[in-house]
């Protein structure tokens, strides 16, 4: 092996200006929505196997974690919108 240091390669060095250094990566706030949906889709389907109870009960929980997700997906664009 030679002790010579490697240089990048001009395509790999960090970008200085343009767009590429205002790139952002939205990540998603975290939320219990989605496991709430689950929820309710595995209640929903043990009840179609054992009983109507468990049908309702998962059904309302499943329109309750969807309906919450899409809230917070709607409040997290009206906040990105309004800051940009």
């Amino acid at each position: 092996m030679s002790n010579t240091p490697v240089q990048p390669h001009a395509h790999e060095a960090e970008p200085t200006s343009g767009s590429h250094a205002e790139a952002h990566i939205h990540m998603p706030s975290p939320s219990f929505s989605p496991i709430v949906l689950a929820l309710g889709l595995t209640i929903l389907g043990f009840g179609l196997a054992f009983g109507a109870v468990a049908v309702v009960l998962g059904a309302v929980i499943t329109v309750i974690g969807l309906g919450t997700w899409i809230a917070d997906d709607i409040r997290s664009a009206s906040i990105q919108s309004s800051e940009h």
